[in-house]
């Protein structure tokens, strides 16, 4: 199986995983975190579901790449194990990974954490991911806000990206609890935002809570930050790019389950 493949998932490679796009570390940890955890380390990863896992495979994984949110980051150069749990699966599949690049705090680019790369992922992922294409049920992508006719552009746009279904929500209190099935939700903070950053605090409180994308108007300077800590941010009036870039990276998140720090 060849890794450029188009699959169903996505329209097509986003390509931003690169050392440039968060690079800010020389490498070394000054702070020393993890010594004893960083020897032989085996990290478990799990997708929200195998749709997500097939985005990341069509925009990350196919390329050798993967991005993991963490607010702690290995050193660049570290090696380390990836137990990848594949959703209908029962045993992980394990990928040998090193630490490429590290993003150290959360930023408009997107979290804190690293890029890891490997090597031959369609050996190790190939029969899995044709496996995921076979049963594939598009995304659910769910839009709330006060503004339906900006909806249209929006969704048109997701579904440039994504195989996906789009549903429209007006803000209301208590709404999160309709949203937790959703593979992503996008919410408009442009014209109640006040109304829009309680449904994704409440989203953010969930036992699972889906990936978040905020619609935030580029103007307002101390709304940004307040949303940037519950939702990756993308600036009003839209860049299409940005958008792009954004759903991408939300719906490929991979989650991390770190090891508990040694205690003495």
């Amino acid at each position: 199986m060849s890794s450029a493949r188009l699959y169903p998932g996505v329209s097509g490679g986003d390509g931003n995983h690169d050392e440039a796009a968060g690079a800010e570390s020389s490498g070394d940890d000054p702070r020393g975190r993890r010594k004893d955890l960083r020897v032989g380390l085996v990290l478990p990863l799990e997708y929200r579901n195998a749709g997500h896992l097939l985005v990341s495979y069509c925009t990350n994984l196919s390329k050798g790449g993967l991005f993991l949110p963490t607010p702690e980051p290995l050193a660049k150069g570290e090696v380390l194990t990836l137990s990848l749990r594949i959703p209908g699966r029962e045993r992980a599949l394990p990928i040998e990974a090193r630490v490429r690049w590290v993003r150290r705090t959360d930023s408009d680019r997107g979290p804190a954490g690293m890029g890891v790369a490997f090597h031959d992922v369609d050996g190790v992922l190939g029969d899995t991911i044709d496996a995921i294409v076979a049963r594939f049920v598009p995304l659910r992508v769910d839009l709330v806000g006060a503004r339906p006719a900006a909806w249209h552009h929006v969704a048109a746009l997701l579904r440039s990206l994504l195989t996906c279904e789009t549903h429209e929500h007006r803000l209301a209190p208590e709404l999160a609890p309709a949203l937790r099935e959703a593979d992503l939700v996008v919410v408009d903070l442009e014209r109640f935002p006040e109304r829009g950053m309680v449904v994704l605090e409440e989203l953010g409180e969930l036992p699972r809570p889906p990936p978040r994308i905020a619609l935030c108007p580029g103007r307002d300077d101390e709304l940004r930050p307040k949303a940037a800590a519950l939702a990756r941010v993308v600036p009003t009036p839209i860049d299409n790019g940005e958008l792009r870039h954004q759903v991408l990276e939300a719906v490929s998140e991979v989650h991390a389950r770190w090891p508990e720090e040694p205690t003495d």
